[in-house]
């Protein structure tokens, strides 16, 4: 070690002056090489800033709903009411399949269950036999002109007519229920609107057939509209549900701004990425801004929202 620090300090032009004192000249060996290689001071990093970093909250604009729409049964599609691009409201009929043979079965039903000669037949038999029952006995308990067993036959008459005329109720009430399953056995050969939106696909046309659960139309909502950014773990938990945002979002060659609200913060961190998902909810009914169009959020610390332990003063992405 000696040798190298004499041939360094030779090259360097330094060379041991024969009048110094052995102590000095060990002295001044300790210290060359402090003088040839300084320390690096190891400090800890600054706080994390992001305005510093220049880093953005960066993410994209999605639909509250966006929606494949099917039927729950197969059948050829007869109807199309709407087209691609056309704004529906909840409850409207989108399309139906061929259903004649649902409409027949609904009519049966129906005339089936209207159908009640019998029933009433039933029941006017059983005033009557309860009517005679009543002056059987009658006559039994004042005069005795009619035996027991007349008064026991009467009664076993009514018994059957009582019987007969529950039974008639049952297959009226069993009819009902077969309406309704008539009814509804119609009513999936339609596809209603689940809310209100707009038509942005139409997967088949009219005289094409369908499979059962096949994806038929897709609704999109865009009135109201998520912001949707994946944040690693130290810029995500700045956030919470409730908390006033604002965006600024693509539109076109320029950027528009609005304000929205934190409505989710994911409790977990995705094992993949390494990030968590916190999504924004945002007034969008002038269709101002398109689903699936990039954008960037910036927040106020200390309004409405998780208070920034890093400073004091907001941070904004611009």
């Amino acid at each position: 070690m000696a040798n190298i620090l004499l041939v360094v300090a030779v090259r360097r032009g330094i060379r041991p002056s024969p009048w110094r004192s052995p102590a000095s000249f060990l002295l001044g060996w300790l210290i060359l090489p402090a003088l040839l290689f300084p320390a690096v001071a190891l400090t800890e990093p600054a706080p994390f800033n992001p305005e510093e970093s220049g880093f953005q909250l960066s993410g994209v604009t999605k639909a509250r709903r966006d929606v494949d729409l099917s039927v729950p049964v197969q059948g050829r599609i007869t109807k199309i009411f709407f087209r691609e691009g056309e704004r529906v409201t909840k409850g409207s009929i989108l399309l139906h399949l061929e259903n004649q043979l649902e409409k027949l079965a609904v009519e049966q039903r129906t005339l089936l269950l209207k159908s009640r000669a019998e029933l009433r037949g039933a029941m006017a038999r059983e005033r009557k036999l309860r009517k005679r029952l009543e002056s059987t006995k009658k006559l039994f308990n004042e005069s005795r002109s009619v035996s027991g067993e007349v008064v026991e036959q009467k009664e076993l008459e009514l018994l059957a007519a009582v019987t007969e005329r529950k039974r008639l109720e049952l297959i009226k009430a069993s009819e009902a229920i077969e309406l309704e399953v008539a009814k509804a056995n119609l009513d999936r050969r339609f596809l209603r609107a689940p809310f209100d939106g707009v038509i942005t696909k139409l997967y088949l046309d009219e005289g094409e057939s369908v499979d059962a659960n096949q994806p038929v139309v897709h609704l999109v909502d865009a009135d109201s509209s998520f912001f949707v950014a994946n944040l690693e773990e130290r810029m995500g938990r700045r956030f919470q549900t409730g908390q006033k945002v604002v965006l600024s979002i693509r539109t076109g060659a320029s950027r528009q701004k609005r304000e929205g609200t934190v409505t989710f913060v994911s409790p977990v961190m995705d094992s993949a990425s390494g990030l968590m998902e916190v999504k924004v909810l945002f007034d969008n009914q002038d269709g101002l801004f398109r689903p699936g169009v990039s954008g960037k959020m910036s927040w106020s610390s200390g309004v409405g929202g998780a208070s920034n332990p890093d400073s004091n003063h907001a941070g904004s992405f611009k």
